[in-house]
């Protein structure tokens, strides 16, 4: 079983009343409520870390050979293209090789 703590925080007067009267509506307690939202705002923040982290390390020059080789796809209409979205180098291969892009 994982350890919980107890802590205080001080919130605005409306925002306990919006988490109370969700609380209500989802049949939950506040401290199900805070603690849901708690982990929800901690993930995004994290995914987003993760995404700006990975993001930091792409090769720009790289992607542009990819897509520039890809003849069916032009930069725009590839940032559409969920295959292209993703860089998957077997989409450009397919691509190369065919009239139109894989869907």
């Amino acid at each position: 079983m994982r350890a919980v703590m107890d802590t205080n925080v001080q919130i605005p007067e409306l925002l306990l009343q919006e988490v109370r009267e969700l609380a209500s509506q989802q049949n939950a307690s506040v401290d199900q409520i805070v603690s849901a939202a708690l982990v929800a705002q901690v993930s995004a923040w994290r995914t987003r870390e993760s995404v700006a982290s990975r993001a930091g390390r792409v090769n720009w020059q790289q992607v542009d050979e990819i897509l520039v080789g890809c003849r069916t796809c032009h930069r725009q209409m590839a940032m559409n293209c969920n295959q292209t979205r993703i860089l998957n180098v077997r989409h450009h291969q397919l691509a190369a090789s065919a009239d139109v892009c894989p869907p």
